[in-house]
């Protein structure tokens, strides 16, 4: 009986240690994910504005503005995907160290 409470134990802690290792490393890697996506959201941004100004000079047709538009909002919905992943890696983490809601 001694022996199998300690062998649950010793698991119960071990899944806990590997559940905070994959959440510490998850969260470092959707950090450096949402980094790159923020900047290609500036870059999608920067090309929409381009495009806008680029019509509005008749340099090209509104069909370039919305291909513009689409691509920026693309871009800021991955961008919100992540951000959503981070909360849920943040969740899980908290879990995995004991933590709780009352």
């Amino acid at each position: 009986m001694y022996d199998e409470t300690v062998a649950n134990y010793r698991q119960t802690v071990l899944k806990a240690v590997q559940e905070t290792e994959d959440g510490l490393s998850g969260l470092r890697f959707l950090s450096e994910q949402a980094k790159a996506q923020d900047r290609a959201v500036q870059a999608a941004a920067n090309a929409e504005q381009i495009s806008d100004e680029r019509y509005k000079s008749g340099l090209v047709s509104y069909l370039d503005v919305v291909d513009a538009q689409r691509t920026a909002l693309q871009a800021r919905r991955a961008g919100i995907q992540i951000w959503g992943e981070q909360l849920v890696t943040t969740i899980r983490l908290v879990k995995a160290v004991g933590g709780g809601w009352e």
